[in-house]
This record gives structure tokens, sequence and C-alpha cells, in this order.
């Protein structure tokens, strides 16, 4: 007989059997010591991370470098290694608009003013380069580029007039300035002569300069605002102003001279203390003629011995015309100064030449050289017959053609042993060169030597001329030996 439970036995157990029979059970060591393990390996991994990521930070921070990030008014502008960047931007903006000047004569730009106050509020950020910061540093060019456009919203290169150094009004051309004050004294000079004032001209006498520089926009006016600008700054409480000067109005200011010109008292300026101002004078103008002296320079050549010195070009005077104004207050001239110069003769510097060669010795060396200066030129030779002088019509010698004043040298080293005068030889020298040989300059027209004096050879001993029996300048030159006349371009040419 089969027995049927009452209750089937589930072929697995339930979950709350298997939870009874394992809560009655005991915990087991090894998974204790694996919990355990699980945490001190964790909290290594945790250790070296962390000291990985310091590391790298550290490694990181000490692989970049430090910089600032600069704001200018409140924008960023650049990112620069230092502050001394910005400086010398700012540097380059003021030597960028202060280099340029020129002569107003010439057509050119006039000195340029410095720059203007840009009233910039520069503030700074330390930053670090790399991967935690910007990867590149602006360069000062850079930077300056930057400030350039910063400035050109409100700033651009005018001509900026200056009364008294200082600024009143801009211009968008020079000529603007100029047309101004010219309009100025010709409007005063015609309502003076109206009034009947014995004066030449009404001038501005003010320092007045035109700079070419960075200006506000807003200085610049227009030509006739700026001759309205002007004309409001004319002074009208002074003795030496045009009476004319009370058709235009003005303010009580005072200043000194000058359109783009200055004048000085005893070498002093005169400017003014307080606030700038247009001032006139009434003129009267004289002209005169003056010499002006020429210089005289020295030229050293080594081509000539020391002590040997000639005039290679004359030195001549000039001329010039110098104009005056003359201040007029009441029909007198309280002021005289030159209003302006005017070349009228350049005059020509006098160049002497200054011999600096070493002397040679003062003994004969055998041989002998031309007597004048190269290339020669020879007018009649040795032994030619011709018209008779003093009853012999054969020529001892060569003339070599010169112009009076031309330098004779000696053909060799030797001693003085004549000069004087003779009908037919005229001014001449003669010189002992020892061995029998004696050497003549004939017809010169001034001797530098006296009898006694040692020669070296290519010494400057005469002047060619043509005194004595003549038939024009020239040197006549003899080579004797032991009395007996010798051609001398067999010596010479050898």
């Amino acid at each position: 007989m089969v027995t049927v439970p009452d209750k089937l036995k589930p072929l697995f157990p339930s979950y709350r059997h298997r939870a009874g029979v394992y809560a009655r059970r005991r915990p087991s060591k090894r998974l204790k010591v694996n919990v355990v393990s699980l945490r001190i390996a964790t909290a290594v991994v945790f250790y070296l991370a962390a000291m990985f990521a310091a590391a790298v930070y550290m490694h990181t921070i000490l692989s970049s470098e430090i910089a600032v990030s600069a704001y200018i008014n409140g924008q960023k502008v650049a990112f620069v290694s230092d502050p001394g960047v910005i400086r010398e931007a700012v540097y380059k903006i003021t030597l960028n608009s202060t280099n340029l000047s020129a002569d107003f004569d010439d057509g050119k730009l006039p000195p340029v003013t410095k720059v203007p106050d840009f009233d910039f509020q520069v503030s700074y950020r330390f930053a670090l380069t790399g991967a935690f910061g910007e990867r590149e540093t602006s360069s000062v060019r850079e930077c300056t580029d930057k400030l350039f456009d910063i400035v050109r919203k409100d700033y651009t290169y005018a001509f900026i007039v200056f009364v008294d150094s200082k600024p009143v009004a801009a211009s968008q051309h020079y000529s603007d300035a100029a047309g101004a004050v010219e309009r100025i004294e010709e409007l005063l000079t015609n309502t003076a002569h109206r009034e009947g004032e014995d004066i030449d001209k009404v001038r501005v006498c003010s320092t007045i300069k035109v700079q070419y520089g960075l200006c506000d926009r807003t200085r610049i006016l227009s030509p006739e605002g700026l001759y309205n600008r002007l004309a409001k700054l004319l002074d009208v409480g002074t003795p030496v102003c045009s009476k004319a000067v009370s058709s235009l109005g003005g303010e009580n200011f005072a200043v000194d001279y000058g359109v783009s010109r200055v004048i000085t008292e005893n070498g002093i300026p005169v400017t003014s203390k307080t606030v700038p101002v247009v001032l006139t004078e009434n003129i009267k103008i004289e002209t005169e003629t003056r010499t002006v002296d020429y210089k005289t320079r020295y030229v050293e050549s080594e081509d000539y011995f020391v002590g040997e010195t000639f005039v290679e070009t004359q030195g001549r005077a000039g001329t010039e015309l110098v104009t005056y104004d003359l201040v007029m207050d009441g029909g007198e001239a309280v002021r005289r100064r030159i209003a302006s110069r005017e070349t009228v003769v350049e005059p020509v510097d006098e160049i002497i030449v200054v011999g600096i060669r070493p002397l040679p010795p003062a003994v004969p060396t055998g041989t002998f050289d031309f007597p004048v200066a190269l290339p020669y030129s020879i007018t009649s030779h040795f032994g030619e017959k011709r018209a008779e002088f003093d009853g012999d019509a054969y020529h001892y010698g060569v003339d070599f053609a010169g112009e009076k004043g031309d330098p004779v040298y000696a053909a060799d080293g030797g001693t003085v042993i004549y000069t004087g005068y003779s009908p037919s030889y005229g001014l001449m020298i003669k010189l002992d060169h020892g061995n029998g040989f004696t050497t003549v300059y004939a017809h010169c027209s001034k001797l530098l030597l006296e009898v006694g004096d040692k020669v070296y050879k290519g010494r400057l001993i005469a002047y060619v001329g043509d005194t004595g029996t003549t038939t024009g300048t020239h040197l006549h030159f003899e080579i004797r030996k032991n009395g007996a006349y010798q051609n001398p371009l067999d010596y010479l040419e050898k």
C-alpha cells in the first residue's frame, strides 16, 4: 500500500528555509579576510591615484610659466609674460609718435609732438601658460598693435597748434595754421593802415608752433574754425599791440613771438605763465646787406713734406640780405630784431694744404727728379739754337712750362751755394749736390732759401716766374758736372 504524504516535500528548498539554515551556520573566516583585503586594496589604489594626480599637477606647474593677463579699460588685450611688455608697448606708441621730424621749408612734415595722455586704465591678473592656461604670450609688437586699435577710436594723426607750448586746436593740414595766422595779420594790418598808423605790418608775435602727432579727434577744426579759435585768443591789453586788435576782440592774456618761431629776451624765451594768447606787434621793416666771412680749412696731405704748405683754394667772402623788424610803439622803435637772413652770395672756404710726409735726410742721393710737378711740358730743349741772349744763342738747360707761382722743387738733396738775381737768369738759386754736380733754377718769381741751407730731394725751394731775360713764364733748369753743362733729360729720365 502506498502511503501518500499529506504534503509533498519541495524539490528545492525555499528562500526562507535557506536563509534559516545559513543563519544558523557560523560566519566563515575566509569571507572576512576577503573583505578586509578588498578594503586595503581600494585604499592603496586611491592613494596611488592621488599621488599620481599630484605628481602630474606639480609637473604641469613646474613646466608652466607664470604670466599675466593685461586688461585696459576693462577689456582683455593681451596675455604677456611680464607687465613690462605692456609698458614697452606704450613706450613704442610714444616713440612712434615722436620720431618724425623735418624742415617746414622743404615741404616735409614738421616735428612730431608727444603722445597725448591716453588715460589707460591698466590692470593685471596672474595666470599660467601651458595646459592650465594660455598657450602663447603676446609680443611687444602684438601689444602695440592692440593698443593702437584702442586709441584709434578716439585719436588720429593731425597737425596740432600750440600757443605758448599749450595745445589750443588741431587741423588736418599744416597750411591751415599758417593761413589762419596770415589772415589775422592781413586783417589787422589793413585796419591799422585805415586808422593812419605809420607801420608796415601788424605781426603775430606769440609763440605759435605746429606739430604733427596723435590728437584727440574732437580738437580737429576746419580752416575757418581754426581762424576763429586763434582770433578769440588775441590780446588787446598790451602796449605794443596794434589798435586794430580791438576790431576782432579777445581775452587779455600774454606770451611771446613767432609763427613756428620763438623770440627771446637776452637769450631767454619769453613765455606765458597763465593761459595761451595770441599777441601782436606793430612792425616797420628794414633791410641791410652784410658780409659773410669765409672759413679756413686745413687739409693734411702725405703728398707733401712736413713744413710745406700752400693755399689750394682761395677764400672768398659772401653776402647776405638781412631783414630787421622794428617794433613800434607810439611812433618810436622800442625793439629791433632780425626777422630773416637770405644768402645772396655763398662764401667760399679757404683750403690750405699742409704736408705731413716725414722729411728725408738733406743729403745728395746721386739721382735727380724733375724740379716741377708732373706731368711736365718742355718749351725749349738743351742745345737748341735760338735768339741770341747775352751774345750766346746756345741753350744750356731745359725750359719747363708753368704758371707764375707754380712750385719749384730741389732735384736732389744738397746745399744752397747761391741765391740772387742776374740780368739774364733773373731770380735764381744754385744747389751743390757733391761729386761735382750742381743744379740751377732760373727766372723764379720768389726764392725760399738762403745760402748755406741744407735741402732734401723734393723740397720746395722757389716759385716759377718770368724774371730776367725771358719770352714768357717758365723754369730754366740746368745740371752741371764739374762746371760742364749736361743735358738734364739724360739724368731726369733715368
